[in-house]
């Protein structure tokens, strides 16, 4: 794998992952799982951060800087970077449908999914600069 491939499969997954999750909260509104409130304060937890990555990725493929890296990505580091925020992703939906099944108050949602985002967070704000180079230099 190249360093232009896993910022491309690193940015689309977290876009992507962000993206379903909050269609998901949509679809189980729909379902009467979550009310009109709910789904408010979901969005207005997960939007922000889903415009955070989509940001960041946008910004490095449109960007006149963004060189062809055809270097070489050690697997090890490919799957580290992938795999951590698909694994928080998991964690999201199974919060999302914990709630929607009625098992999970929602003050404890919103703070269940306060938690996993910030992990996520401090995670992708290591990788981010790493592999879409430094938010100042635009």
């Amino acid at each position: 794998m190249t360093v232009r491939t896993l910022r491309a499969a690193a940015g689309l997954s977290l876009v992507a992952e962000h993206f379903l999750l909050l269609v998901l909260v949509a679809v189980c509104a729909a379902w009467d799982r979550y009310t009109t409130e709910e789904l408010f304060t979901a969005f207005g937890i997960i939007g922000p951060l889903f415009a955070a990555y989509t940001t960041a990725a946008v910004r490095r493929l449109l960007s006149d800087e963004a060189v062809v890296d055809e270097r070489p990505v050690r697997r090890e580091r490919a799957v580290l970077i992938v795999a951590i925020p698909a694994f928080f992703f998991s964690c999201l939906v199974a919060i999302v449908l914990w709630k929607a099944l009625g098992s999970l108050a929602f003050d404890a949602f919103v703070k269940m999914v306060g938690v996993a985002e910030t992990f996520l967070g401090v995670y992708v704000g290591m990788v981010v600069e790493h592999m879409f180079g430094p938010v100042g230099d635009r």
